[in-house]
């Protein structure tokens, strides 16, 4: 499945040069000169004649990310090349205890597809395999094991410890993520405006810079939350965070990691400048797991230090036990393209249901475009047994 944010930055362009009609043109440019797009190629290798060149279709752009963005590495901070040779499709959610009890009969879960921009209303789902679901390079077979063994062997019972380690992988998740996306964007550079005017190339490529600046700017700040859950990973030490844990009652339905990093609280307050390049951006991180007895818990950990992160969060505690199931429900799927459901409660949903969730995940950027919740709607299987913080 190719995810969200590279549908954002594939169909962005697609999206935009339909409105542009701004002269860009600007003085000529030799063909020997650096080219304006700040490819660091000459100006013939690159923008010269791109007005005259085929224009791809959406698909072999796709595919060309596809082909671009893989990585390969173990992410463990002890990691050498000579002992991590043996990389792995490491899952981001517990794979065992979560996401076979959320597979049908045939072993098969459900995820959505990513869009067709020529089609904005369309976003489908797709049945994938329960042992291919959330995967990622990002660790070898070693670091994999011996890194995670107190979720992957031990029942969850919600331990700091635990909690720490559902988060601390979404944190890698996110980070390789973001990695791939960067190792992708030249290709979506190279070829998004073929065909194209070069008023709307100079448009459409001022927009792929910006978006790159934010890339590198939120690996930067990714790279430094793991480097700081780093040291709690060797030492154990896991006081400089807060956790959240809800417990639930009712069937594993639905299961989700990843981080955010909060801009706006669910009462509208703004809590971080995310396009402010100087600030240090704050996070958090979630997962879910089930406990023997089968009650599924959502959980929350962020830095003591990152103060938006907890006004966030003060909010989300505020929320009633019925208001706060649906909305994790919706959170899910508004902020995260790492989210997987039963098909048996896929199939249970009304139209208007599916019509909700659908628009939640077809918001490519929700941090400046904020979800629209609906309270009412009974999206969720699940009550609230209790709610602990550490």
């Amino acid at each position: 499945m190719i995810e969200k944010r590279f549908v954002k930055l594939i169909a962005a362009g697609y999206v935009i040069v339909r409105h542009l009609e701004i002269d860009l043109s600007g003085t000529k440019i030799g063909r020997n000169e650096p080219c304006w797009c700040n490819s660091g190629k000459k100006y013939k290798n690159c923008h010269l004649n791109r007005s005259d060149e085929k224009r791809l279709p959406f698909d072999a752009l796709k595919d060309g990310v596809i082909k671009n963005r893989k990585i390969s590495k173990c992410l463990h901070p002890e990691a050498s090349e000579t002992e991590c040779n043996n990389i792995i499709s490491a899952h981001t959610i517990q794979r065992s205890r979560v996401l076979k009890e959320i597979s049908d009969k045939e072993n098969h879960i459900m995820a959505f597809n990513s869009f067709d921009p020529a089609n904005k209303t369309e976003l489908n789902v797709h049945r994938i395999g329960w042992k291919k679901a959330s995967t990622f390079t990002a660790f070898c077979g070693h670091h994999d094991e011996v890194t995670f063994m107190p979720l992957e062997k031990k029942p969850f019972i919600g331990n700091k410890e635990q909690i720490f380690l559902i988060a601390y992988r979404a944190i890698c998740w996110e980070l390789f993520q973001k990695e791939s996306v960067i190792k992708a964007s030249p290709s979506i550079k190279e070829n998004i405006d073929r065909g194209l005017s070069e008023d709307k190339q100079k448009m459409l490529q001022r927009i792929i810079n910006i978006q790159s600046a934010g890339q590198a700017k939120g690996f930067e700040d990714l790279t430094k939350a793991k480097s700081e859950m780093d040291k709690a990973l060797l030492t154990k030490c896991y006081d400089d965070y807060n956790t959240y844990e809800i417990k639930l009652e009712g069937n594993l339905e639905i299961a989700s990691t990843g981080a955010i990093t909060p801009s706006v609280s669910l009462s509208g307050k703004t809590l971080q400048a995310l396009h402010n390049l100087q600030a240090v951006v704050q996070w958090i991180a979630f997962g879910i797991d089930i406990s023997e007895d089968k009650h599924p818990s959502i959980v929350f950990l962020w830095s003591k230090n990152n103060l938006a992160s907890q006004k966030f969060m003060d909010e989300i505690e505020l929320l009633d036990d019925q208001k706060l199931t649906e909305y994790l429900i919706q959170f899910f799927f508004a902020y995260c393209e790492n989210t997987y459901f039963s098909i048996a409660w896929w199939s249970s949903l009304s139209d208007l249901q599916k019509k909700h969730i659908t628009q939640l995940m077809m918001n490519t950027n929700p941090y400046y475009y904020f979800p629209k919740y609906n309270y009412d709607l009974s999206l969720s299987p699940w009550s609230v047994i209790s709610r602990i913080k550490k």
